[in-house]
């Protein structure tokens, strides 16, 4: 019965992650790897900022998290850290 069941859990997953990467629609797999691809922006105040840099225009810099989009001035943030690995990988996929 443990066997079956381990089987039964495997097989699931099998077609699951078959489902995921050959769907014709990619929008899944690009919320996924967005959920993964966060820009942390580190502020002059102390603060960190999980997000996705949207755009940057001279000085302003538009930053979208979770529960919206704002703008932020270039000169409150000490440093940016931008995760172009994934992002690489999420064009790939």
């Amino acid at each position: 019965m443990k066997k079956f069941l381990l089987g039964f859990i495997v097989g699931m997953f099998f077609t699951g992650s078959l489902y995921f990467f050959l769907q014709p629609d990619a929008t899944v797999r690009i919320k996924m790897g967005r959920l993964l691809d966060r820009d942390t922006l580190y502020l002059k105040n102390g603060d960190v900022i999980l997000g996705w840099i949207v755009q940057e225009e001279g000085d302003k810099i538009l930053v979208e998290v979770e529960k919206g989009t704002f703008i932020l001035n270039r000169s409150e943030c000490k440093s940016i850290q931008k995760n172009t690995f994934l992002r690489y990988l999420r064009e790939l996929i």
